[in-house]
């Protein structure tokens, strides 16, 4: 890695052609006003990942995110040391690329936090749109999420059972309890039908 200036562009999603430069040890991504970096994305987790300055380079770590981080393609389940021109997802809409810095990204640079920190309040996220994912990349979602709300569909189906179960039982038992001919009538015309009784 070289021991050049490094930039994140991004690639798809809020910002689409922004350019935040990284000078600082540590840049914490995420949707909270608080970060370094702001992204108004509600697939972003608040604190979603850490850029941490080492000696060999930055390295990216997902910081518990809801959705995960991802470097091409591929989930982080622990700190990845990031090369030239890896992309980060941070949700199906938001790509990042971690590039070196160069005079033509210089240009775009010089965003100031508060610039960030306005558009960010000014955008809720309802009003961000899909943006296409590039072909170079395409972000793996994560199963997690969709078995969760599989598991509480089936979670609610037998809560739902129970609940009916318990209702039958107690509407059969005030029936028994206080109208007993008409509860069993049907059967008596039945038994009556047979000559059983």
């Amino acid at each position: 890695m070289s021991s050049g200036e490094f930039v994140l562009t991004v690639r798809t999603g809020p910002y689409e052609g922004r350019v935040f430069k990284l000078d600082k040890e540590s840049v914490v991504l995420g949707r909270d006003v608080s970060n370094d970096i702001i992204f108004p994305d509600p697939e972003v987790s608040r604190m979603h990942s850490r850029l941490s300055l080492t000696p060999r380079g930055y390295v990216l770590e997902d910081l518990d995110s809801t959705n995960g981080t991802f470097v091409n393609g591929e989930q982080l389940t622990e700190p990845r040391l990031l090369l030239v021109g890896d992309q980060i997802g941070l949700s199906q809409k938001l790509i990042i690329a971690f590039e070196e810095a160069s005079e033509a990204s210089d240009a775009m640079l010089g965003v100031e936090p508060e610039v960030v920190d306005e558009f960010a309040a000014a955008v809720e996220p309802s009003g961000v749109e899909a943006a296409a994912v590039g072909e170079e990349f395409e972000v793996v979602t994560p199963a997690e999420p969709k078995e969760e709300q599989r598991d509480r569909k089936w979670w609610l189906i037998g809560i739902g059972a129970a609940i009916l179960i318990v209702v039958c039982g107690v509407l059969f038992w005030f029936l028994d309890a206080n109208y007993h001919e008409i509860l069993y009538a049907p059967l008596d015309v039945l038994m009556r039908l047979l000559d059983l009784q």
